[in-house]
């Protein structure tokens, strides 16, 4: 991965607006579909035609990373080559 980049007000409308590069979704292994699956809240909730919007990212990178606070266990993305 060549760079991380977080998102500004300019650059979340860019995506709403399938607008600039293609990016990847960095989540912790595991969680991949959770963008897709979102919530249940629906304002039709009664609606059998039901139309999912895309997802904004291109690629999902599933990183095997965890935080443990009971026992202070940690294993973070450094481990994996992202800093």
């Amino acid at each position: 991965m060549a760079s991380i980049r977080l998102g500004t007000t300019i650059a979340t409308n860019a995506l709403l607006e399938r607008k600039g590069q293609p990016f990847a979704l960095c989540i912790t292994k595991g969680f991949k579909d959770l963008c897709h699956i979102g919530f249940q809240a629906r304002p039709k909730i009664f609606e059998l035609d039901i139309q999912i919007p895309k997802v904004l990212y291109d690629k999902v990178i599933e990183i095997d990373e965890r935080v443990i606070p009971n026992d202070g266990s940690y294993k973070g993305i450094k481990s994996f080559g992202f800093h």
